[in-house]
C-alpha cells in the first residue's frame, strides 16, 4: 500500500456474526463411540478479504485440567484423526445451510467452500484441547461507497456466550470506520468481543 495514500475504510456497522459453533462444538456421529468433549468456550476469527470474502476459523476449546479431561479428549482425538470426516460433513452441511439462507435473505450470491478440519492441543497459557473448523464465504460483506459493510446477512438477534470471543479482521489497507456495538478490543486492524456479548436485530 502507498504510505501517502489513505487507508480505504471497513465499516462493520451490523456485526450479528454467526456462531453456530455452539452447536457445532459437538458436531459429529452422535451414535459414534468417542463423543466429542465437554466444550468450555469458543473462539471465532473472521478474517476479511477486499472482494467481500471472507475466512472463518472457528475453534472450539475444551480446558484439559483433569486426568479425566486429558483422557476423553486424548480418546476424542484419536477417533476425530481416523475419521475427520465424521466431524466435518455435519459442519459443513450446517454451514452451507446457513449460508445458503443469508443469500437468500440478502439477494447476494454466496458460497460456503475451501473447508477443514484439525484437532491438536495447545499448551500456552493453559492446556487445551482445541478443535478447529475452517472455511470461506465469498460475498460475505457488502462492498458500499468505497466501504465494506458487515452483518446485512444475519436477522433475528444473536449472542455469544460467556468467555467465547468474536474477532474481525480487516483486509489489508482497509481501517474500521464504524463499529456497533463497541467491541472490547481494537487494535492491529482487528475487533474482538468477549462474551456474554448480546447482538440486536442486524448488528
Amino acid at each position: 500500500m502507498n504510505a501517502t495514500r489513505p487507508p480505504r475504510r471497513l465499516a462493520v456497522v451490523v456485526v450479528a456474526l454467526l456462531l453456530v459453533c455452539a452447536g457445532l462444538a459437538a458436531t459429529g456421529d452422535a451414535t459414534a463411540q468417542t463423543a466429542p468433549p465437554e466444550t468450555d468456550n469458543s473462539v471465532v476469527r473472521i478474517a476479511l478479504a477486499d472482494d467481500g470474502s471472507a475466512r472463518w476459523t472457528v475453534q472450539i476449546r475444551t480446558r484439559l485440567d483433569s486426568r479425566e479431561r486429558v483422557d476423553q479428549y486424548a480418546a476424542f482425538r484419536r477417533g476425530f484423526e481416523r475419521d475427520p470426516g465424521r466431524y466435518l460433513g455435519p459442519f459443513r452441511s450446517r454451514i452451507r445451510g446457513v449460508v445458503a439462507g443469508a443469500s437468500n435473505a440478502t439477494g447476494r450470491e454466496m458460497r460456503a467452500t475451501e473447508f477443514g478440519a484439525t484437532v491438536g492441543i495447545q499448551e500456552v497459557p493453559r492446556r487445551w484441547g482445541v478443535v478447529t473448523y475452517e472455511f470461506t464465504w465469498t460475498n460475505f460483506a457488502r462492498p458500499a461507497n468505497g466501504t465494506l459493510v458487515v452483518g446485512d446477512a444475519f436477522e433475528g438477534g444473536f449472542f455469544i456466550a460467556a468467555n467465547d470471543t468474536l474477532q474481525i479482521a480487516a483486509p489489508s489497507g482497509y481501517a474500521f470506520e464504524t463499529v456497533a456495538p463497541v467491541p472490547d478490543t481494537r487494535e492491529d486492524g482487528v475487533v474482538a468481543w468477549t462474551g456474554r456479548e448480546d447482538f440486536a436485530d442486524g448488528r
